[in-house]
């Protein structure tokens, strides 16, 4: 490890002292600055130690320099234990006992008394209007401290034995001194505040991304509280007409007629109603980690399928290439796979002279591509953008309730996979879906999937 990271992590970690008590990333900041404003202070009066002793002062001075030293360092741990306005507290406190004990030391001649003037500004600006009563009970110390030097004409604590060239020099000595931590001091605050602004800015983009979110949901419950007070109230009402006709009907044959139109109308409801609940599954429910054996997926589905009166007159096939274990949800890989299958049987083209659906799967070690292939209808360009659109519908007169496709893009997105489609007017659509390997560890089972290149065709 070279010493720059350890410098930077030992930096860090003092930094971040007493952060998390902050409740704002305001006070997160103010806190940082502190804790290292504490150590460049610190630094400071131990590296004087050394002057001091080359100009001829004695032990006293230096043991007092790293009392000073010590106390600044207890901001930081006043910071990581109470709330930081009693650091803030502690290191004008400090800077106060330091500016008397230098002034009562090295005299009226050597102006660090001045000091009292900078420590009065930065207790106004940091505590008058957050922390009155901290601010007050350090501004009446500085007038009593301000006072004891002048009672005492800045004697008290002379050092006598100093000539007044140390003492101009360690004038001098502090004035660079001064510059330099007003300097860091001032890198600190700027360094800080570029972290504030940058958390700040991720912060914002977030919200906005929520906003949109929102404004996506908002607008998907608007239309779908319409569209589904229309779909379910089209069949019921159709029920309903029939109910009142067959009623008034006498002749037997058409009265089963009409029986095969509420049946038809119950089916088309039942079908709205599933893609309902699916719907809410897949928006509410987390994803679950189950081992899939697509093989035997893809042939319930089509079995399912297989019954219906368009599904008849269309041949459905699969073709399934698993050699590897694969995790995913199978409860949502199901819906994918169920509106994809009803989507190409809903726009088969019985007119061709063979129809046909197959589904291809491919599984890798890190994914899976799912191809539903028909050569059906097709979707016309200027609707393909549109059709994973909730309840969209390329006309009106068109079957299905237009939710299909859409539950199979977010189920697709809940599973961090894709859905494209390529489709040819009049020749047929193919849809591809990518899902990525959930494969964990901790989710293996002791069986293993295991498959060869299989290929199934359904003739029906």
């Amino acid at each position: 490890m070279s010493v720059k990271l350890i410098f930077t992590n030992w930096w860090e970690a003092i930094s971040c002292q007493g952060t998390t008590n902050c409740s704002t990333e305001k006070d997160i900041k103010f806190v940082r600055t502190l804790n290292q404003s504490a150590v460049v202070n610190a630094i400071t009066l131990l590296l004087c130690i050394p002057i001091v002793f080359q100009l001829g002062f004695s032990f006293r001075e230096s043991v007092v320099l790293g009392m000073f030293a010590i106390g600044y360092l207890s901001v930081i741990t006043v910071n990581r234990f109470l709330h930081y306005r009693w650091g803030l507290w502690t290191i004008f406190l400090c800077a106060s006992f330091f500016i008397f004990w230098t002034s009562s030391t090295f005299g009226y001649n050597s102006h660090t008394h001045y000091g009292f003037i900078l420590v009065s500004i930065g207790i106004t600006l940091n505590l008058y209007r957050q922390f009155p009563r901290l601010f007050w009970s350090l501004m009446v110390l500085n007038g009593l401290l301000i006072g004891l030097l002048y009672f005492s004409d800045f004697s008290l604590l002379s050092a006598t034995y100093i000539s007044s060239e140390s003492i101009l020099k360690l004038s001098y000595i502090e004035f660079f001194l001064l510059l330099g931590i007003v300097t860091i001091m001032a890198i600190i605050y700027v360094n800080n505040q570029q972290k504030l602004v940058s958390k700040l800015e991720v912060t914002q983009s977030d919200l906005e991304k929520k906003n949109q979110a929102l404004t996506k949901i908002n607008q998907e419950l608007d239309q779908f509280v319409y569209s589904v007070s229309h779909d379910l109230r089209a069949p019921i009402a159709s029920t309903l007409g029939l109910i009142e006709l067959s009623q008034q009907e006498s002749d037997m044959s058409t009265v089963q007629e009409y029986l095969k139109l509420k049946e038809k109308s119950l089916h088309k409801l039942d079908t709205f109603i599933s893609e309902l609940i699916d719907y809410s599954r897949n928006t509410r429910l987390d994803i679950q980690h189950d081992q899939i054996d697509f093989r035997s997926v893809i042939e319930e589905i089509l079995e399912e399928h297989s019954y219906s009166e368009r599904a008849m007159q269309i041949s459905m096939a699969s073709d399934t290439r698993q050699s590897s274990t694969f995790i995913s949800d199978q409860r949502r890989l199901r819906m994918i796979l169920h509106n994809l299958v009803s989507n190409g049987i809903r726009y088969s083209n019985l007119e061709q002279e063979q129809p046909y659906l197959k589904v291809i799967v491919n599984v890798t070690d890190k994914e899976v591509i799912i191809k539903v292939t028909d050569n059906g209808v097709g979707i016309h360009p200027r609707h393909q953008t549109n059709i994973f659109d909730m309840f969209f519908r390329a006309r009106e007169t068109e079957v299905g309730s237009g939710l299909g496709l859409y539950i199979a893009k977010e189920a697709t997105e809940k599973l961090r996979g894709q859905i494209t489609v390529d489709s040819s007017l009049g020749e047929g659509t193919t849809f591809t879906v990518v899902l990525p390997n959930l494969l964990k560890p901790e989710n293996l089972q002791e069986t293993h999937t295991s498959g060869d290149s299989t290929e199934q065709n359904q003739d029906v």
